[in-house]
């Protein structure tokens, strides 16, 4: 994410219509992305989510769906045609109702070519304690069964999981290797307040909680990235993630005015960063990845590609080549 507008979510807690929308367009463009939780969403219904679609905003459907894997997956579904880009699936409901989830979501966003939203479990809600979870029946502490349900989470393909700052480690230990833990921080705020030096410290301290990747972007919490005073250039970001992953001995994510694949592989072949993050380019050139394997001579005969295009664009490839001929 590249500025605070998208970082930052905020929670429309109140029950009407003419509230939600006060507060979208008193925060929009600052703030991008609104949570809509059961009380709003009971009020208003799925007309309010199109209204703040409308307005430009981005909606994290927070309803933590629970209910048998049939209900939960077309509900899934169903929110995904409605067009948010986050929702919630309490993990209590067990794995196969998050698998089918999963899998009816992925298969209805690509029949229909939908932008997919991620799926986010949620593990135990922060009101409960170990006698409240004992009551239930469930025998296991608050720790234990987050640690439980985030390898339950991992296991069913979910993108994230939900838990207290608190159980950081308990998911951590729960989240496989294959799916590493990532953080986005601004490396510098541009006003004096935040620096490499002090990210550097941060960094070092979430790498001891089990923090696999720093994320290196710029711009604080007081504006939108474009304000940061610093001179744009291609990769201007990059330092930034070059000296954190040196000093804080931690992988590093890249971003900022990265083009192309050539530019990206001098960056990790410089070893300034381990990962490359591309934001804007994306919406340029929805197909950035498979042209930097193209351009790096990783996909000559398209095989990356989807069957149905890929087919195609060697078959364009081999009959312009005959033209040349």
């Amino acid at each position: 994410m590249s500025s605070a507008a998208q970082r930052l979510i905020v929670a429309l807690d109140v029950n009407s219509r003419e509230a939600a929308l006060k507060l979208v367009a008193a925060l929009r463009p600052r703030v991008s992305r609104f949570k809509v939780g059961m009380e709003l969403f009971t009020a208003c219904g799925p007309a309010l989510v199109r209204e703040i679609l409308a307005a430009d905003g981005q909606v994290f459907l927070d309803l933590k769906y629970h209910d048998i894997p049939n209900t939960v997956a077309r509900a899934a579904v169903e929110a995904a045609r409605l067009g948010v880009g986050m929702l919630t699936v309490h993990l209590s409901g067990g794995s196969m109702m998050a698998r089918r989830a999963v899998d009816e979501v992925d298969a209805t966003c690509q029949i229909h070519r939908l932008a997919r939203p991620q799926i986010l479990g949620v593990t135990v809600l922060t009101s409960l304690s170990d006698a409240d979870l004992s009551q239930v029946g469930v025998t296991r502490g608050v720790d234990e069964q987050v640690l439980a349900l985030a390898s339950l989470a991992a296991a069913a393909g979910l993108d994230g999981v939900v838990a207290s700052p608190r159980e950081v480690r308990a998911v951590r230990a729960a989240w496989p290797v294959s799916k590493p833990m990532f953080i986005r921080v601004s490396t510098v705020d541009g006003a004096g307040g935040w620096e490499v030096e002090d990210t550097v410290v941060f960094a070092k301290a979430l790498k001891e909680l089990g923090v696999d990747v720093i994320d290196c972007s710029s711009g604080g919490l007081t504006g939108l990235s474009t304000a940061l005073p610093v001179k744009r250039s291609l990769g201007f970001q990059v330092p930034f993630a070059a000296a954190v992953k040196r000093q804080a001995g931690i992988h590093t994510m890249a971003v900022g005015l990265i083009l192309d694949g050539p530019q990206a592989e001098a960056i990790l072949q410089a070893g300034d960063a381990d990962l490359i993050a591309i934001g804007r380019q994306a919406l340029f050139d929805p197909f950035w990845a498979l042209h930097a394997a193209q351009e790096l001579g990783c996909d000559a005969d398209f095989a990356m590609w989807t069957p149905e295009y890929g087919w195609w664009l060697d078959k364009r490839k081999n009959n312009l080549a005959g033209l040349k001929k």
